[in-house]
């Protein structure tokens, strides 16, 4: 298992899940076994997972609840059972606890302080209108789009939507005359920055142009129609009011364009909105949690006041002989960009740290004396520190590496996910405090109990799993008609058998999956019988949370 891989898993069992504040039911216990409870809060916790990017209730009826008690039950058993049988030894989650603790604090507060700023702070929104002038002949785009823009803002409202429709080369957006979905510009991510900033320069309803070059083949003809802001709460109706507008425009747009490429637009817009709002509201909440979170990290590092070292030049110069052998590659295919220049693609080719894959490390660049960091006060943070933290990790979180390089390129990604932010995370009051919250306990009991799931990884991966070519063929012989089938063109009811060897290790790795799943059901089923586990399902009523 790569450092990597510990890193999805962790976020997998929810140390990046949203947290919650403490309140009495948390304590309360829904499950007991020998050596251990289950309470709400560590079940609530769990549920938080599948909430992220909504601001909706999650309902959870008793059949949901038992299933999480079971999932967090079944995790402390694993750990419980590999402790009595030796599997391994609990320093080994002490050793984990020790390295990751303020990466967790850090996580913990962040997630509390992203939770309070939804609840209170609200998205904003613009709402563009926009016209695209496109053409081989960027000066004549540009003239065109001047023409464009004066006779926009001498018309009356009605006749600048009908010239827009008339005029763009968006063809997708004329049945709403160029309007665009609300675009959140508080949120993590603005592609248009430019274009907005551009329309913000002018007065609200005032057309203007913006292009990249005077050469660029598309120039953008623009203004805002205003600016919104809406709390999390209103996101879903904000958009369905917004998209039913749409549809009413498109509709009458539909009346008089019946052409194949108009109906297809039209449709767009009157299809599927009260589905399409869902979406936009769940993405766009995402997005602005997201901002939150990049933005309060951005101000801890900031406060840190960490000095990041640069990458060691050896391994700089590795890393541009491989962006100009890309780039070399690149200009003799014959789909390439002719538009980027050399320095664009140099950039566009260039890995930033850490280095992508293990081919991409430089053995010889990472000696001990490298400075990764540099604190307020001087102290300095080296690669022989790093390879000191590193050796502190249980082994089985390892890998076996092949070669130095790829032992290198784990350590780097523990580092620039892990190592970095906790030592960050050192340097904040703040975030040490978040050690206080039940979120934090849970987190660390997940993250120890994270040694006895990769032992069970370990075991099921090597099974002794034997399958014949007899099964194999008896398997396909029984699902020619039905798994291991295409249906008939001729006839779809019909189903032609695909060729056995075509699907033989489909089937073979099937069964192989069978046989571990097997393992796993008796495994689950042992554990609840051996520990006796008991859940308290007369306190498993439907609740939101």
């Amino acid at each position: 298992m790569t450092l990597k891989k510990l890193s999805m898993a962790m976020l997998i069992f929810g140390i990046c899940s949203l947290s919650f504040v403490n309140c009495s039911k948390d304590s309360e216990i829904l499950a007991t076994f020998d050596g251990g409870t289950v309470t709400r809060g560590e079940m609530n916790f769990l549920a938080e997972t599948f909430k992220r990017g909504s601001n909706k209730p999650l309902v959870l009826d008793s059949e949901k609840q038992l299933k999480l008690i079971e999932q967090v039950a079944l995790e402390k058993l694993v750990f419980l059972d590999g402790v009595k049988l030796k599997k391994f030894d609990p320093s080994e989650a002490d050793q984990l606890e020790t390295l990751l603790s303020d990466f967790i604090k850090l996580n913990v507060y962040i997630r509390e302080y992203v939770k309070y700023a939804v609840q209170n702070k609200p998205l904003e929104f613009i709402d563009l209108q926009i016209a695209l002038v496109r053409g081989p002949n960027g000066e004549e785009n540009q003239k065109n789009a001047d023409e464009l823009v004066a006779k926009l803002n001498a018309a009356s409202e009605s006749e600048k939507n009908a010239l827009i429709a008339e005029v763009t080369a968006d063809s997708s957006r004329k049945p709403v005359y160029g309007k665009l979905e609300p675009f959140c510009t508080n949120c993590s991510i603005n592609p248009l920055e430019d274009i907005i900033s551009e329309a913000k320069k002018a007065p609200k309803g005032t057309f203007v142009k913006y292009s990249k070059g005077a050469e660029d083949p598309i120039v953008y003809v623009l203004r805002s129609l205003g600016t919104e802001r809406v709390h999390p709460e209103r996101l879903e109706k904000y958009f369905a009011s917004t998209f039913e507008k749409f549809s009413k425009e498109a509709i009458q747009y539909g009346e008089t364009h019946t052409d194949e490429e108009s109906k297809n637009a039209v449709a767009y817009f009157t299809e599927g909105n009260e589905e399409r709002a869902a979406q936009f509201a769940q993405h766009t909440m995402k997005q602005f949690e997201q901002g939150l979170y990049v933005s309060e990290m951005n101000k801890i590092k900031e406060e840190s006041g960490f000095t990041i070292g640069e990458l060691p030049p050896a391994q700089k110069k590795f890393l541009d002989e491989a962006a100009r052998n890309q780039v070399a590659n690149y200009l003799q295919s014959p789909d390439r960009d002719r538009s980027l220049s050399n320095a664009a693609l140099l950039e566009k080719f260039y890995v930033k740290f850490p280095p992508n894959s293990p081919d991409m490390v430089d053995v010889n660049a990472y000696t001990n004396d490298v400075v990764l960091f540099s604190t307020k006060d001087g102290k300095t943070y080296t690669w022989g520190n790093l390879r000191e933290d590193f050796d502190k990790l249980p082994n089985r979180l390892k890998s076996n590496y092949k070669d130095e390089a790829a032992r290198i390129w784990d350590i780097l990604n523990l580092y620039q996910g892990t190592i970095l932010q906790g030592k960050i995370a050192q340097t904040s009051d703040r975030v040490q405090k978040a050690e206080k919250e039940s979120s934090y306990k849970i987190q660390i009991d997940k993250m120890r109990m994270s040694i006895g799931l990769k032992v069970l990884q370990d075991e099921i991966e090597a099974l002794p799993v034997e399958v014949t070519e007899t099964q194999i063929r008896d398997a396909y012989e029984a699902g020619k008609l039905y798994a291991y089938s295409s249906p008939d063109p001729k006839n779809p009811q019909n189903r032609i058998p695909l060729p056995y060897g075509q699907v033989r290790e489909e089937i073979k790795k099937d069964m192989a999956n069978s046989q571990k799943n097997s393992f796993i059901q008796q495994k689950i089923s042992g554990l609840k019988s051996s520990y006796n586990l008991k859940i308290a399902e007369d306190r498993l009523k439907e609740v939101s949370i």
